[in-house]
């Protein structure tokens, strides 16, 4: 049988709580810190992706900005636009004279045309009454001084 030293002995060679409590401490830390580890890895790689994306936002909005006109290009352009609104309004203007114009000029033509398609029948007339006149004077002129 083990005496008391002997079961004295065997009982401080055993883990006490505390040193199993250490023991498990030190156990959760590796694996904390385990996972730690590959939760920073994750958050690297996502960073790095976040940092990629961000310079090509940057590089396709300078690239668009590349092909926009300047304040003073886009007054200069404002202020042919409205110079050439003014010249439109001009020009509009003129033409609507113009085609009045010629609206009234063929109005007058237009009356005209229908005046000679009045008068021109009974002329007909007239100048084929004068032909016969004149051709039976003539056939008279003819008996006389024959």
């Amino acid at each position: 049988m083990a005496t008391k030293v002997d079961l004295a002995k065997s009982l401080d060679a055993m883990a006490t709580k505390v040193d199993l409590a250490k023991s498990l401490d030190a156990m959760a830390t590796k694996v904390d810190l385990a996972k730690i580890a590959k939760s920073i890895n994750v958050l690297t790689t996502t960073v790095d992706d976040l940092t990629t994306t961000v310079d090509n936002l940057a590089i396709i909005t300078n690239r668009g900005f590349e092909n926009t006109v300047s304040k003073k290009e886009f007054s200069e352009f404002k202020e042919e636009m409205a110079d050439f609104k003014g010249e439109m309004a001009g020009f509009k203007s003129k033409t609507e004279i113009m085609l009045l114009s010629l609206d009234s000029h063929a109005e007058e033509t237009s009356r005209q045309l229908k005046n000679i398609e009045k008068t021109l029948p009974p002329l007909v007339i007239m100048s084929k009454v004068m032909e016969n006149e004149i051709k039976d004077l003539n056939v008279r002129v003819e008996r006389k001084v024959a």
